[in-house]
């Protein structure tokens, strides 16, 4: 099995925890095409803080496409970002772009 396209993305959440670190999930897309020729897609998703990993590891989720690879993704941020506010300490970060 050989592990192809991988790709990680940041999202940060527009909240800052009570150390003053961004909120946010950084997650890894993969595909894993096996010895038959069958590809596998294959999903990570993870707390961040400041752009750095956060806490425990989840499982990788594994779906027959990409479509619903997709679908688990856009739910996993989905749940995610919903949980920022709640995040003990947390405050709506000031917007500092060009500063």
């Amino acid at each position: 099995m050989s592990k192809v396209n991988y790709t990680e993305r940041l999202h940060e959440f527009g909240y800052i925890d009570r150390l003053g670190r961004m909120i946010g999930a950084v997650c890894a897309a993969w595909e894993v095409v096996d010895e038959n020729g069958v590809s596998f897609f294959y999903f990570n998703g993870r707390a961040t803080r400041d752009g750095k990993r956060y806490g425990a590891t989840q499982q990788d989720g594994r779906f027959a496409t990409e479509h619903q690879r997709a679908v688990a993704m856009a739910r996993y941020l989905q749940g995610a970002c919903a949980r920022a506010p709640k995040v003990r300490g947390a405050t709506r970060a000031a917007i500092t772009h060009g500063l």
